[in-house]
């Protein structure tokens, strides 16, 4: 799940002006440290694993390299 898939509820915690409370800011940025924070490790257990293993899922150690070269917020 990525920041700008989250939907805000229906009848979740709205300002007087129709804008979402701070409960709604706070899930947002929870859920993409959460996801930046995975998206770390996934890139890191990628990047220790064998020519073989990769070979096997069909990834080249550039397509490695490539991938462990992206900011961390892609």
């Amino acid at each position: 799940m990525t920041l700008y898939s989250i939907r805000m509820p229906r009848n979740g915690p709205l300002l007087e002006s129709g804008r979402p409370g701070p409960e709604i800011w706070l899930r947002l940025v929870l859920t993409w440290m959460v996801e930046v924070a995975a998206r770390g490790r996934t890139r890191r257990r990628l990047a220790r694993l064998d020519p073989h293993l990769l070979e096997d899922i069909g990834l080249t150690r550039d397509d490695v390299l490539r991938e462990c070269a992206k900011p961390f917020w892609r």
